[in-house]
């Protein structure tokens, strides 16, 4: 069984999705400030939790990976809106949708971990949603980009698009484990 100190491995995921919210679009130092502000309470909270072994404690392992997982999900929002040309209008409405859809998943948790870790006639519904999400942000991508390139038409929302999808995806996996900390 491998270790459950593994866990703090998940951390690099809004690491990573940050630097990629904060490199995209015109340099701001209030989104750098901000990024490096949550990531050293992120890095606290972790070596806090490897040196007081709080990753044995499920209801820590829990909240840990949800922790990451909404960071990641929340940077990848900001990645979108930052690619798009930061208009209040399309912040507000990724930020509504983001809400709606973990408020969704909260409530919800059991019945959607259910949808996806059972296993069908075909393989898990994971996988589908994995293969469809890989498939979908790059096409999506260069699809924008051979427009741009081509066409000469700046069309960034759509492109920006792909990364709403990526957050909604990562939000879905990991707070669809909250139902472990109902129980």
């Amino acid at each position: 069984m491998p270790s459950k100190k593994n866990i703090y491995i998940v951390g690099m995921l809004p690491f990573l999705t940050g630097l990629l919210a904060i490199s995209v679009g015109e340099s701001n130092p209030l989104y750098s400030i901000l990024y490096w502000v949550v990531m050293t309470v992120l890095i606290t909270v972790s070596i806090y939790g490897y040196i007081l072994v709080k990753h044995e404690d499920k209801k820590w392992h829990i909240l840990y990976l949800v922790i990451c997982g909404n960071l990641a999900s929340f940077f990848l929002i900001v990645t979108s809106w930052r690619l798009s040309g930061e208009g209040i209008f399309l912040g507000v409405s990724l930020l509504i949708a983001y809400i709606c859809t973990v408020l969704y998943i909260f409530k919800n948790s059991k019945k959607v971990a259910n949808a996806i870790y059972t296993p069908t006639k075909n393989g898990m519904r994971f996988i589908w949603c994995v293969i469809i999400l890989i498939c979908l942000s790059p096409t999506t991508y260069g699809a924008a980009r051979f427009r741009v390139e081509v066409l000469g038409r700046n069309i960034d929302f759509i492109y920006s698009i792909s990364f709403l999808a990526s957050a909604i995806f990562f939000a879905t996996i990991f707070l669809s484990t909250v139902h472990k900390l109902k129980e």
